[in-house]
Order: structure tokens, then C-alpha cells, then sequence
């Protein structure tokens, strides 16, 4: 990961393909996550109030890390602080149930996804077949596309988000800050990425974990 210092023209970018933040936080520890301000185990009923009815319904459900005997909404938070909530925003992950990974690719990204035989791939045109190794992530998410499938607030979020306003300024009609990462098994569930402006992601934490 490049340094604040030699990266200062990822500011200035529309895309995030510089710098993978996501991987960045996937590869760090347990105990350096947490100290990023790592949230996870989202309540069930408080994610009803947040997320549209179709969008919940297409959610992973988890165990509780703590509570086995409950089960949690499977979306994280990270609100990491300094140049990579300056220049990206907070992030939400969201694991999405393997059966709605088609339904989100085409309804995000205008991508064909399809399983044969246990594998996942994206449908090409004329017949080729991009089979993920091991998985691929998708961007480019039109803006248009937000609102009905993540609903007001989190649309809002999305838009006040330091990656959005850049695309904003640069006159673009799809943005990084919604990505979609699947794999190449059929029985293994997505993950939808959003970055977020500060103050929505404050306020959505709290609804979510306290």
C-alpha cells in the first residue's frame, strides 16, 4: 500500500485502483482491525430500519461472535481514521446471500453472472465465460442505481463520500465507492463494499452496533 506521501495523486483520482483498501483491512490482524474501529455483529431489527425490505431479505444472517445463540446480520463496519477516511471514507461490508449474487451483479454492474457445476463465472459476449481465480471484484456501479437497491440513507451516505464527490466533480456517471466482490464458488456467499461519508457512517454505527 502506497504511503500518504507518494500517493497524493489518488486524490486526485476517480478510481480506487491505486490502492485496495478493502484487501489493505482484510490483511491486517484481528487485534490491528479492532484498533481501526472495527464493528461487526449488526443487529437484526436495526438493520430492518436501515436497509430496504428486498435488500434485507438478500443479507447473510450470521452467528452472534459472542451470542451463538443468536444470529447477527452479517455487515461490518471500519472506521478507520486519517488519510484513508479522507480520501475513501469509512467502509461497510455486507455479505450477501450466494443465491442473490446474479440478482446485485446485474442490478449494480449490468454483469452476467452464472453457476455451472458448482462453478460461479461472468457470461462474456458471443459465449466467453470470466471465471473468477479466486474471486474478482466489481466497480463502476452506476449512481443511478443506488438509491433502489440501498434506500435513502444509505444512498446519502454513499454520495457524501469523499470517493463520490470526486466522481461528482469529475462529471462521471458511475462510481468506485460501490464494489461487489464474488467468487468462483457457487455455494460461497458475496460482498458488497460501500464507502461512506463520515457523518452518515457515525450515525449508521450507531443504529447498527450501540
Amino acid at each position: 500500500m502506497p504511503s500518504p506521501t507518494t500517493s497524493d495523486n489518488v486524490a486526485n483520482s476517480s478510481t480506487t485502483s491505486y490502492i485496495d483498501v478493502e484487501l489493505y483491512h482484510s490483511q491486517r490482524s484481528p487485534e490491528n482491525r479492532n484498533l481501526q474501529g472495527l464493528h461487526v455483529n449488526a443487529s437484526l431489527q436495526a438493520s430492518k430500519t436501515l436497509f430496504p425490505p428486498e435488500f434485507m431479505d438478500s443479507i447473510e444472517r450470521i452467528p452472534h461472535s459472542w451470542r451463538p445463540d443468536i444470529l447477527a446480520a452479517d455487515v461490518s463496519m471500519i472506521l478507520q481514521k486519517g488519510y484513508i477516511r479522507e480520501h475513501f471514507g469509512c467502509q461497510m461490508e455486507i455479505g450477501i446471500a450466494k443465491e442473490k449474487v446474479p440478482f446485485y451483479a446485474k442490478r449494480l454492474f449490468d454483469i452476467e453472472v452464472e453457476t455451472k457445476d458448482g462453478v460461479r463465472y461472468i457470461r462474456g459476449p458471443h459465449g466467453s465465460k470470466i471465471e473468477p481465480q479466486p474471486s474478482i471484484k466489481l466497480r463502476g456501479c452506476p449512481q443511478d442505481a443506488i438509491s433502489g437497491v440501498f434506500g435513502n440513507t444509505l444512498s446519502a451516505g454513499i454520495s457524501s463520500g469523499p470517493i463520490y464527490q470526486r466522481e461528482v466533480k469529475e462529471a462521471r456517471d458511475h462510481t468506485d465507492g460501490v464494489s461487489m466482490t464474488i467468487t468462483n464458488k457457487g455455494v460461497e456467499a458475496g460482498k458488497i463494499t460501500l464507502f461512506l461519508g463520515e457523518w452518515y457512517a457515525y450515525t449508521i454505527k450507531k443504529e447498527l452496533y450501540d
